[in-house]
This record gives structure tokens, sequence and C-alpha cells, in this order.
């Protein structure tokens, strides 16, 4: 079986995070009441749940947001594009940091996890047998790796099998991880995110890198 990928678009974008890490945000404690008022004005909010530790924040659209004295996060679980996602984080992100008085980040952080659909439960060991093309007599159900795309931005990805819990559907899931830690002006952690970004949208960086792990014939080594 090839399971060579054409496009992005062969794989069902299922849940997007990003994370922005920075120190001294200790400023959060007396401010979390205007983050709320100011988040209010952006967003149908559903829930809210107010603390010490953290804001944490769920929007209608089911965009859950927490935010705290080391991180902000997002977590999209609708994905239209890429674009789209990338552009409520950075606008949400800057609410947040600019209430608490952040001008640094120290890690930025992006992650994705794509399904790719199987006909059946025999094309999960054909898929990993494609793979570990020299072991057919273990079954593998994962695989995990790691790369550098540029400008030292760094990656980490799985793969692995899963099921419907209720039927008998079957999907390969690749988790990808982006990130880049230093320390960075908002303006550079924004241009840093389009870089990633860019990596989504050009089939031909995803796609290729993602074919390589299916490229070898099955008993022989041969790439």
């Amino acid at each position: 079986m090839n399971f060579q990928l054409q496009k992005l678009s062969d794989l069902e974008k299922i849940d997007s995070f990003f994370q922005l890490d920075y120190d001294n945000g200790y400023k959060y404690i007396d401010v979390a009441g205007a983050i709320l008022t100011d988040l209010k004005k952006e967003h149908n909010i559903k829930i809210f749940d107010i603390n010490v530790n953290q804001l944490a924040v769920q929007s209608w659209d089911n965009e859950l947001l927490k935010v705290g004295v080391r991180s902000v996060w997002m977590h999209f679980t609708k994905i239209d594009s890429f674009d789209q996602i990338l552009s409520k984080f950075k606008k949400n992100y800057k609410v947040c940091l600019k209430n608490i008085g952040i001008d640094e980040i120290t890690r930025i952080w992006w992650r994705n996890y794509f399904l790719y659909k199987l006909n059946k439960k025999e094309d999960v060991k054909d898929f990993f047998d494609e793979i570990f093309v020299n072991k057919t007599d273990v079954e593998f159900n994962t695989l995990s790796g790691s790369f550098d795309y540029k400008d030292w931005i760094q990656s980490n990805i799985n793969i692995q099998y899963v099921k419907h819990k209720d039927k008998e559907e079957y999907w390969i899931l690749f988790d990808i991880d982006m990130y880049k830690l230093w320390k960075f002006t908002l303006e550079a952690s924004d241009n840093i995110m389009d870089s990633i970004v860019k990596f989504y949208h050009n089939d031909w960086d995803l796609i290729p890198f993602l074919n390589k792990f299916f490229t070898t014939k099955k008993g022989t080594d041969e790439k």
C-alpha cells in the first residue's frame, strides 16, 4: 500500500495549540480582572474561571484561552485555516500581555494534530511496515522523531495509530510540535509565528517531510 501524501488537505486538521512563555509576569495577579474585561470586548465568552494562578476563558466557538504568570496559551478545535487561528492568537495574546506589561518572550510553541483516515484495520500494519521495512517480525503502532526547520525553529513529530472508541474506524495521528527557544520581542515573535505558518501553507515543505517516512521499499534499505 502506498501512503504518499499529495497535499495538506489529505490530512484532517483536528486540534491546534499555541503557547508563549515569558518571565516575570507576576503583575498578572493584579490585572487578571482587566484582562477579562478586555477579552470580553473581543469575544462572546461562554464560561470563565479566574484565580491567582491563571485566567481561563472559553468562547462559544469552543476556543480556550489560559493566561497566567508564566504563559499565555490557546486551544482551537475548529480550524478553518491556519491564517485565521494565528490572527486570533496574535490579537488575544497582545491583549493579555499589554495588561501584564510583558515585552519579551522566552519560548514560542505551536502544536498541531492531523488525522489520516485508513480504509481498514489491516492498513495499520501496512502503514508501519512501510516505515520499518526490515522489521516484519515486529508490530509497530507509533513513531517519534525530530527535525530542524529553519531560523532555529525546531520540531518534534509523533505518529501513531488511533481507533474510534465506538466504531470500526481507524486513523494515523500526526502530532507536529514546532517551537523556538530564545528571547524575542513581541514583533519578533509575530515574525517567527508567520514563519511557522508558512511551513503548514507550503505543501512543498510539510508534505515531502512527511513522505520521507514512506519512501523505503519493502524488503530493502533503498530510498
